[in-house]
């Protein structure tokens, strides 16, 4: 028999497809200028900026151990992100990795990228995920309440807000 450890019981309710705007800014423009990044993801980065973007997301649990997200940024009706994570919950019931594939506009080469490491607070209710941005390390925490979930993405130079509904 299994037991319902916080890192399940948070992708458990989090199951199914969302949908939400998301809001990204530059808060340091010295560390984005002097931030390593190459000509294509400086671009990215302004185009999040500047047009307004919404995000299809879904969560999958596979088993008690593994969980698939997709995800989908638009912006102007066209994609610029299409991706899936998979999620390998660890025994200890709260941390997990994760691996990160996706493609991004302009040209769609495939990117991979992790294991990045995680976890989950004791109740099941926010996830904190400790990745990377076009190379540039990025604190990701998730917090769910009922249908809706929340996520704030930080890196030195740039924060994030994904307001997400479930959609019925």
């Amino acid at each position: 028999m299994s037991r319902e450890t916080p890192a399940l019981s948070y992708y458990r309710a989090c199951a199914g497809a969302w949908r939400g705007d998301v809001t990204f800014a530059i808060s340091d423009p010295a560390r984005f200028a002097a931030a390593s990044l190459s000509a294509i993801d400086r671009a990215r980065v302004r185009a999040t900026c500047a047009i307004r973007a919404r995000i299809d997301t879904s969560v999958t649990v596979l088993s008690e151990r593994e969980v698939l997200h997709t995800t989908r940024i638009t912006q102007l009706g066209m994609p610029s992100l299409v991706g899936r994570e998979v999620i390998t919950l660890r025994e200890d019931g709260r941390t997990f990795t994760m691996h990160v594939h996706h493609r991004m506009a302009p040209f769609f080469v495939a990117r991979e990228s992790g294991p990045f490491e995680g976890e989950v607070d004791a109740d099941g209710r926010r996830a904190t995920y400790h990745l990377a941005l076009f190379g540039v390390p990025m604190l990701q925490v998730g917090s769910r309440d009922g249908d809706h979930v929340t996520l704030v993405q930080t890196t030195a130079w740039s924060t994030s807000d994904q307001r997400l509904a479930r959609v019925r």
